[in-house]
């Protein structure tokens, strides 16, 4: 009332918009702001003491570190995997639908090209690669977003000379350690009895 007596409005309308204008921009400020924060830590991730070195608060940029690396899955990062966003998951609680992931409205459509995720990348065709042998094509339909998505990383990755050291450190990196998602994808082999 008092925006619209001083602007000298007849009615609320231009009043409101007012009124409304501030808590908007502000809300937008800090979406930018936190996409911001959440930028920088995924470029300087693999720095270390990066906070210290240009003088940022070192607790609150480790806390975005920790939460970044929780928020990837096979190299697909998420803005929010707590949202409850997918069919049978909670808000609040760790989505597990990670079949979903490729096509999630919370995927941020960025690849950060690091040993760790081109390693994951290299895992995952392991494992889709077989699941596509053993699994009928109704049953592996709902992994064929994520064999794309890995067929096109790996294929970009391999064309850019650029890369080459690093898919050799994610090769060798991978024969160093066991695939973490051979048990994700549940293939079920049904023997015929013999006769």
């Amino acid at each position: 009332m008092q925006v619209m007596q001083i602007g000298r409005h007849s009615d609320l309308t231009m009043a409101a918009k007012y009124t409304d204008h501030l808590p908007e921009i502000l809300r937008r400020e800090k979406k930018v702001r936190e996409f911001l924060d959440w930028f920088e830590t995924v470029l300087t991730v693999n720095i270390d003491q990066f906070a210290e070195k240009v003088g940022i608060d070192p607790e609150a940029y480790d806390i975005r570190k920790e939460r970044l690396l929780n928020q990837q899955f096979g190299g697909i990062h998420c803005s929010d995997p707590m949202a409850g966003v997918q069919p049978g998951t909670i808000e609040g609680e760790v989505c597990h639908r990670i079949d979903k992931c490729v096509s999630c409205s919370k995927r941020r459509s960025l690849f950060l090209a690091t040993k760790e995720n081109i390693a994951n990348v290299i895992y995952w065709r392991e494992v889709l690669s077989k699941a596509e042998k053993l699994l009928g094509e109704e049953e592996f339909s709902r992994w064929s977003l994520w064999k794309l998505f890995v067929s096109s990383i790996l294929e970009r990755l391999y064309s850019e000379r650029e890369q080459r050291r690093l898919l050799t450190q994610a090769e060798e990196y991978c024969n160093s350690y066991q695939n973490p998602y051979v048990n994700v994808i549940p293939v079920f082999v049904i023997k015929e009895a013999d006769a």
